[in-house]
């Protein structure tokens, strides 16, 4: 009986979970185009995100009393990702006072 109750416990919590696997973050399950449309450091440097964060942030300030959270990512597979990350922040001008960045290290 009590193992009966733990597999039901566990079944609960795994569909109660959210699930943020790089599945997750892969629009229409497809990786080429996270990697076109919403990466910081691809082909075109990251300017097709920028452009709409631009946006967004725009929609958050012009409603005066929304605020967003962004995560962005840090794998810490080079030395220079925290510069490369900086670097397009700064050439983008993604910033605003409605915004707080989260840079996320993610369990590989």
């Amino acid at each position: 009986m009590k193992e009966k109750k733990k597999r039901e416990r566990e079944e609960r919590e795994k569909r109660q979970k959210p699930k943020f696997g790089k599945t997750s973050y892969n629009p229409v399950g497809e990786s080429t185009l996270r990697e076109i449309f919403i990466k910081t450091d691809n082909y075109v440097g990251g300017k097709y995100f920028a452009e709409v964060l631009k946006e967004v942030l725009s929609d958050l300030e012009d409603s005066k009393y929304q605020h967003a959270e962004p995560r962005l990512s840090i794998y810490g597979r080079s030395k220079d990702e925290w510069d490369k990350l900086a670097k397009w922040a700064i050439t983008h001008d993604v910033w605003s006072p409605n915004v707080r960045w989260l840079i996320q290290i993610p369990r590989l």
